[in-house]
């Protein structure tokens, strides 16, 4: 807030008097897109040509035969507010004035607080602004969370908090679009996000070389190291042929970070909301706080895929060299669960191959994923590409999975500058195995594998 300083002296005078005057407060007007929620919940980004900004978020619903819908999560983000006022709540929503009017309806919750009218209810064709009650509140972090009241497709397009009398149905959208913001992001820890870390060698530790993978462009060491974290355990390294160098690639030991998705549940811990939608699943909750000493708020959400089960890491701890191609590599978890797998590289080839082998210690649903390469800052990374939905520097806000049912390339690639490769560029890149993919026609049911270009952090 700025300060009027007005100076006053007198001739001849030996002191002076400094008067401090306030400006008057300013007047403040928040508007958020829909569409920048953090946390989506079980909300859908949908394309729609009447918003604001060309997208909402919207409460999609199909029931499979003989089950009831699990309830929608909310949608929910964090809004910092510039001053302490009377705030009047507005939401714009869609509603069918011919086509069963008023059942499409949500409600804004700040705070947990729901707020005094439901929105999607207001008789017009098309998107409407609401005025949906009154709140006194504080200046800086709030939390906003739609809230899904009906299940029967509703759809949320913007929230406009304004301590003004500013009416947004008074004003052009280029006029209101002064006022936009975008949410906070917060950072969230994920439960089991240690799981894409091998346990760290400790300095001083043994090294022995127990295998070795290599041709004209590849080479591989499978070492084993004593004392380090967590007990022995298997250590990698690579270096790659460029030109007449052999150079080594960073941190090639984070290829070796495997884990295991377990859920005990009778039926499939998968829902599928529809045939061309990635799949959801059980929810599951992050705590997160806004500020320190302040109220825990608790984020579901059913699309998170590192959520989709109670995750175990899988730590590489023997290696068998069975013959010039192939490396056994032995995994187990903390839990004991145990896996075999098979690391090959052909003569002339440019790609490890890996497959894994699997037998449940108990009864459930599994799936197994695989960190592949050191986890780098974004900031790191030049380019990405993920089919259809990532590439170039498009990164999604939160882990998302594309099934190989839904991606016309099942692949994920990321290029970077390597250390001591003399500023060129280094790809790495998972791609499935094309003799493991269905030919039937692809839908979320059959998917033999899923991508994500971000991990559980």
């Amino acid at each position: 807030m700025r300060t009027k300083v007005w100076l006053m002296s007198a001739l001849l005078s030996v002191s002076a008097c400094v008067l401090l005057a306030d400006e008057p407060v300013r007047d403040a007007a928040v508007l958020i897109e829909a569409e920048d929620f953090q946390f989506r919940g079980g909300w859908w980004l949908l394309s729609e040509g009447q918003a604001r900004g060309g997208q909402v978020l919207w409460v999609f619903v199909q029931s499979e035969e003989g089950k009831t819908p699990p309830p929608i999560e909310d949608a929910m983000t964090v809004v910092e507010l510039p001053q302490a006022g009377l705030y009047h709540l507005w939401v714009r929503s869609r509603d069918y004035a011919r086509n069963q009017p008023g059942t499409r309806r949500f409600i804004l919750l700040l705070d947990g607080q729901p707020a005094d009218e439901e929105s999607g209810d207001h008789g017009q064709e098309g998107f409407y602004w609401e005025r949906v009650g009154d709140r006194q509140l504080e200046a800086g972090r709030h939390m906003l969370a739609l809230h899904d009241t009906t299940q029967f497709h509703a759809r949320a397009d913007s929230v406009l908090l304004t301590t003004t009398d500013l009416d947004p149905r008074a004003v052009s959208d280029s006029d209101l679009s002064v006022y936009g913001q975008k949410p906070l992001h917060v950072q969230v820890e994920t439960p089991g996000a240690d799981a894409c870390s091998l346990p760290p060698l400790a300095r001083g530790g043994v090294t022995h070389l127990l295998a070795r993978l290599e041709n004209d462009l590849l080479r591989v060491r499978f070492n084993s190291v004593t004392g380090s974290a967590g007990g022995e355990r298997i250590q990698q390294t690579a270096v790659i042929r460029a030109g007449d160098e052999w150079l080594p690639v960073t941190d090639f030991d984070a290829n070796g970070c495997l884990f295991v998705l377990y859920d005990d549940s009778k039926e499939s811990p998968a829902w599928y909301r529809d045939e061309w939608y990635p799949p959801q699943w059980k929810t599951r909750e992050v705590d997160i706080r806004l500020n320190e000493g302040g109220p825990v708020y608790t984020v579901k959400t059913a699309s998170h895929p590192f959520l989709a089960g109670d995750i175990d890491p899988l730590i590489p701890r023997q290696a068998v060299q069975t013959d010039a191609n192939t490396v056994q590599v032995t995994y187990r978890s903390p839990s004991g669960q145990e896996a075999a797998g098979r690391w090959s590289l052909e003569n002339g080839a440019r790609e490890l191959r890996f497959s894994l082998s699997l037998t449940p210690r108990r009864d459930g649903w599994y799936s197994v994923g695989m960190c592949a390469f050191q986890e780098k800052a974004p900031k790191d990374v030049e380019f990405v590409e993920l089919p259809p939905l990532h590439q170039f520097q498009r990164l999604p806000e939160q882990p998302l999975l594309v099934t190989s049912s839904h991606t016309p390339h099942p692949l994920s690639l990321m290029q970077v500058k390597e250390a001591g490769w003399s500023n060129r560029p280094l790809t790495f890149c998972v791609v499935a195995e094309p003799a493991n993919l269905s030919w039937d026609w692809a839908t979320v049911r059959n998917a033999r594998y899923g991508f994500t270009i971000t991990n559980a952090r």
